[in-house]
């Protein structure tokens, strides 16, 4: 019809990776999603290692659990790694698409998580009885009441809670580092878009 194309973005748009849009709320705007998605993979490395460690004592040292469930958590561990490892990875060569399995990973954890903290609940909440019945296949319940108290499970939902609360702003924070990286990909192949620095952001 003769229009001229109307450019989506205004002339001499403006991109800054520094932008405090790009800082984390979740951190109090204190750092880039970047920064803070490196972080995060170290928290959580430090909370699946303890709870690796906690684990290996409970099954080794003290024989409360079965030891299959120590080996099931090394590989979470091994998988958190891995996981964080490609993430990292794809902030470093900035693509995104090697956050997928961080992702994956993430729900996993946070399904899990919030479904052991449930069944603990449950358990408490019908009686020691069933509570005995329920978690005899995973460990001597006897002597797990000898060293935590009669109200362990109790210990294990907040602990399943609060872990599951950092798993939930892991995500927050990796979802921002992959949304940067892709406003970042999609503003650079852009006419009219000025990149105020065009240096990876660490």
């Amino acid at each position: 019809m003769g229009h001229d194309k109307i450019s989506p973005l205004p002339p001499n748009f403006v991109f800054s990776p520094h932008d405090k849009f790009y800082y984390a709320p979740a951190t109090c705007n204190s750092m880039h999603y970047t920064t803070a998605a490196y972080i995060s993979a170290f928290i959580e490395f430090i909370v699946m290692g303890t709870g690796a460690v906690c684990f290996y004592v409970m099954s080794h040292k003290t024989d409360t659990i079965e030891v299959w469930m120590f080996y099931i958590q090394a590989f979470i561990v091994v998988l958190s790694v891995l996981s964080s490892v490609l993430m990292i990875v794809g902030l470093w060569k900035e693509k995104p698409n090697l956050f997928h399995s961080k992702f994956f990973f993430i729900w996993i954890e946070i399904t899990f998580l919030l479904f052991w903290a449930g069944i603990s609940v449950l358990c408490m909440s019908i009686g020691i009885d069933f509570t005995r019945a329920a978690f005899g296949n995973f460990g001597k319940v006897l002597q797990i009441e000898k060293d935590y108290g009669p109200i362990w499970p109790f210990n294990v939902s907040v602990v399943s809670f609060f872990t599951a609360a950092i798993a939930i702003w892991t995500r927050i924070i990796v979802q921002g580092a992959y949304d940067y990286l892709l406003d970042k990909d999609y503003f650079a192949d852009k006419l009219n878009v000025e990149l105020r620095e065009s240096s990876k952001t660490r």
